[in-house]
């Protein structure tokens, strides 16, 4: 998309989907910069890191390659009006490229 054309960066995202995982490929072109990727979840799902980079969702497998920074934080969810609930965001830091999948 040219959201961050002021940059003079551009961000492509790849979806391929197939049976039994999904994988998503952003890549960003242009000015050297940092991405985050953010990912935020419902609060009824259980998110356990299983070593860096790789993460236990309910019953499916997230994982991410050619990262920089990963951080698994809360944040407000809001649920109803003037309600919330803490759910889960995992923030990914990368350069160029990052590589998510999820499998089951």
């Amino acid at each position: 998309h040219t959201g961050y054309d002021n940059l003079n960066v551009r961000h492509n995202r790849e979806w391929r989907i197939m049976e039994n995982k999904v994988e998503i490929i952003d890549c960003l072109e242009g000015n050297e910069a940092d991405g985050i990727a953010y990912l935020h979840f419902h609060p009824s799902v259980q998110i356990e890191q299983i070593e860096e980079g790789i993460f236990s969702l309910n019953n499916h497998i997230l994982s991410f390659e050619d990262f920089i920074e990963i951080k698994k934080e809360n944040y407000s969810f809001c649920s109803g009006f003037n309600k919330t609930e803490l759910g889960d965001v995992i923030k990914v830091k990368f350069k160029e490229a990052l590589k998510t999948k999820i499998k089951e």
